[in-house]
């Protein structure tokens, strides 16, 4: 009988660890550089994965690096 708990426990705690191993693996960080149709970098321009509340401010260089997964989608706003 204490066996079959600790087995349970154990399976439980497993599938756990690799739900949120998944999870970590699935967002990477995209980076890349912003720039304006005659080549100037966009510094201070926002990038956003669109449907969250992750964000980015471009650097000087034009310069941004963002958490996201594959399928994700980027939306950049300047003003």
């Amino acid at each position: 009988m204490k066996i079959k708990k600790r087995l349970r426990s154990l399976g439980m705690c497993l599938s756990a660890f690799m739900l949120l191993m998944s999870a970590a693996s699935a967002q990477q960080p995209v980076r890349g550089k912003l720039k304006s149709v005659s080549g100037e970098p966009l510094a201070g321009a926002t990038v956003q994965v669109k449907g969250t509340n992750i964000s980015s401010v471009t650097t000087p260089d034009g310069g941004f690096s963002i958490a996201a997964s594959s399928n994700s989608t980027l939306v950049f706003s300047y003003i």
